[in-house]
Order: C-alpha cells, then sequence, then structure tokens
C-alpha cells in the first residue's frame, strides 16, 4: 500500500491535468541552494586559499623569535631542514628608511644568510641572490628605483656619537624588483644578505626564524621547536602565520561566515517557498486523500506517506544540486580560462574542494526543509477535516 500511494502521488504531481506548476517550481529550491551554497563557498575557499598561500611562501607558517645574543651553527639548522622536509631560515629583521635621491619610504629589512641552501629559499625568491637588495614592487614605486639603484638605508634606532647623535646608515645597489602579488608585502620588505645588516647595527646575530611548511611535511611546530632546543637553539616566542595576520584571518573568517548566512537566509526562503507551495498542492489533492481514507487509510499514516515521499523529493533535489555543482566547478576550474580583469591577482577563478563545503551544501538546505516541512504538514493537517470534506460534497 505505501508504495502504491506514493506512486500515486508522484503520478498526480508530474502527469495530472491540474498538476500545480508552482509546486514544481518550487520543489526546485533545495537545488539552487545546495548548488549555490556549494559553487559560492568553493570559489570562496579557492580565493581566500590562494591568498594565504601566497603570504605564508613570504612570510612563512610559523615565525620564531629568539632571545638577544642567540648563537647557532647554521649548518645543523639546513640539517634540519633538510630532516624535516621543511624550510628554516634565520633572519636578521629591522626596521629602516630607503632614500634613492629625494624620495624615501619606511621599510623591513630582511637580512637572510647567504649560505643558504638554494632548495631552502621561498617561491618568489628562488634563484635570487642575495649580494645586493631584493625589493617589493610596490616599495619600488614609491621609491622610484629601479634595478642597479644605489639606495641608503638608514636605521633611525641604531645611531653613532659624532658632534651629535646621527643615525647609522649604509650605501647597497638594488639588485631584483620581485612581484609577490601580496600588497601588504610588495609595499614595505626588502631582503638583502645578513652581513649587510649586521653592518648596519654592528650586531652579528640573528632575531627570529622563519619556518615554511609544504605538502610533503605531516608534522607539528612542536616537533620542529624539540629539534632545535637538541641544537641549543632556544625560542622565545611562537607565532603562527594567523596571529602574524590576525586582522587578516579575521576578515577572511569573517567574509566566509557573512557569506554562509546570507546563502543560508536564501535557502530559507526557498524552503518557505516549497513549504507554501506544498499546501496550495495538498489542498488541490484533497478529494483524492479523503477517498484513501475513506477506504480505510487513517489520516496519519495519509500524512506520514506525504512526508516520506516530500523527504525523497527533497533529497533527490539537493542530491541534484550537489552533482550538478560539482561538475560545474570542474569544468570551472578546467575550462574556465581568465574571466577576471588583469586588475585581480586570480584572473582564473579558483577551485577549492572540500569535505566541509560538501557538507554544508546538503546539510543547510536539509535541516532548513526538516524544520519547515513538517510544520508545512501540520498546518495541513489542522485546516483539513475530512469529514466535513464529505458532508459539504453531499449537500
Amino acid at each position: 500500500m505505501s508504495f502504491r500511494f506514493i506512486a500515486y502521488l508522484i503520478k498526480y504531481l508530474f502527469q495530472a491535468r491540474s498538476r500545480q506548476h508552482l509546486l514544481l517550481f518550487s520543489l526546485l529550491g533545495p537545488f539552487l541552494a545546495s548548488f549555490s551554497l556549494l559553487v559560492v563557498q568553493s570559489t570562496m575557499g579557492g580565493l581566500q586559499h590562494n591568498l594565504v598561500y601566497r603570504s605564508k611562501n613570504i612570510s612563512g607558517d610559523y615565525l620564531l623569535i629568539l632571545p638577544p645574543g642567540q648563537d647557532f651553527n647554521l649548518e645543523r639548522i639546513w640539517n634540519i631542514s633538510q630532516e624535516l622536509k621543511i624550510s628554516i631560515i634565520p633572519e636578521r629583521e629591522e626596521e629602516v628608511l630607503l632614500r634613492n635621491g629625494p624620495y624615501m619610504a619606511p621599510a623591513i629589512l630582511r637580512g637572510i644568510p647567504d649560505s643558504i641552501p638554494k632548495n631552502l629559499l621561498p617561491h618568489s625568491l628562488k634563484g635570487q641572490k642575495f649580494d645586493g637588495l631584493i625589493m617589493g614592487s610596490d616599495l619600488a614605486v614609491k621609491l622610484r628605483a629601479r634595478p642597479h639603484s644605489d639606495l641608503a638605508i638608514i636605521t633611525p634606532s641604531k645611531t653613532d656619537l659624532s658632534f651629535d647623535e646621527i643615525p647609522r646608515y649604509v650605501t647597497e645597489r638594488l639588485n631584483e624588483i620581485v612581484l609577490t602579488d601580496v600588497p601588504e608585502i610588495d609595499a614595505i620588505q626588502v631582503w638583502s644578505r645578513d652581513r649587510l645588516v649586521w653592518n648596519l647595527i654592528k650586531q652579528k646575530n640573528y632575531n627570529q626564524m622563519r619556518v615554511y611548511f609544504n605538502d610533503q611535511a605531516n608534522i607539528k611546530i612542536e616537533k620542529v621547536i624539540e629539534k632545535l632546543d637538541q641544537e641549543g637553539v632556544k625560542i622565545q616566542k611562537v607565532l603562527s602565520w594567523e596571529e602574524q595576520n590576525d586582522a587578516l584571518a579575521g576578515a577572511l573568517k569573517l567574509e566566509s561566515k557573512v557569506m554562509l548566512f546570507l546563502f543560508s537566509c536564501i535557502s530559507l526562503l526557498v524552503t518557505l517557498s516549497m513549504a507554501s507551495g506544498l499546501i496550495v498542492f495538498f489542498n488541490k489533492i484533497n478529494l483524492d486523500l479523503v477517498g484513501l481514507w475513506i477506504l480505510g487509510m487513517s489520516k496519519n499514516s495519509i500524512l506520514k506517506h506525504i512526508l516520506i515521499l516530500t523527504f525523497m523529493i527533497i533529497i533527490s533535489s539537493i542530491g541534484s544540486g550537489v552533482i550538478l555543482g560539482t561538475l560545474f566547478l570542474y569544468l570551472l576550474e578546467s575550462e574556465g580560462g581568465e574571466i577576471l580583469p588583469s586588475i585581480f591577482v586570480d584572473r582564473k577563478i579558483p577551485v577549492l574542494f572540500s569535505n566541509g563545503t560538501y557538507l554544508l551544501a546538503i546539510f543547510i538546505p536539509l535541516i532548513i526543509a526538516s524544520f519547515l516541512i513538517p510544520l508545512a504538514l501540520r498546518q495541513f493537517r489542522n485546516q483539513s477535516n475530512f469529514l466535513e470534506i464529505i458532508r459539504g460534497k453531499s449537500l
């Protein structure tokens, strides 16, 4: 009886002359909700992932602050990097002023050991020689600097006493201008050999290390710190990328939550339209349901089967939305091409597939429907009186 009743409802829904077009369109609601949630979350996730990847490629996954005067053997640091399949790069970082003729700009000077193995360098700095300055593109524009320009590096925090306190400075040639596609880095950072910074500040030590993980490294930062501690390297403070860029990380999380909230609201609206369409549909087949009730089927059993049919349609609609959304994303990733203007870093829309995105695309429409559809059926049950319908038809 259950199968025949559900088959009857499906046949009535799609084949009867008085089929409800409003209901058919409303049944597309879960499909559109799951499709849009999957596509938007995947593309937004891809854009955010690429931004974070570019930033970590320069700033590192972790920043290890060293105590003043920390000394260690660089060769042992390189050996730890090779052993753990990561990159550990000691640095001497100083805040400086750069001057090119009449143009001046603040900058962060990062002194890197010139003995570093080439395979340990970040992707944007691979193949670079640190016998001069390497500068971000936006900073070079501020200074009107070109390759082979001689720049003055001034450190206001370190002074020499000669008649008066004079900030220390050195002159160095600009070797290369790099584009990291991270505005916060291109606008302020400059790299050189560690000996240049030591000569500027009159100190021969490092004040931090940057740790770069790769896809092959399946270790935690605690393991890295343990290895460094065995070599006598003491760490004063550990900062993750999220802690170094708390404003950016917070903005990305807020963006994801806002987008999820907006599309959840859209899912709520389309499910409300589906619930209203169901009430219209049930009222249309009221007489048919009365006939089943006369034949001996209880009202609760009728509503139970209607509920089962409704959720079968909803689950099929959500599944179709997820499948077509996945196909659309694969086509967008493989055949999309560069569709964004040249002002964007990612001209080709990136796609990030993740289990969390699929779970959200499936369960948000399903949970909303699980809450609203039973309410619609309850309202229909309270409003419909089969006995009154029979009396009304007999008069």
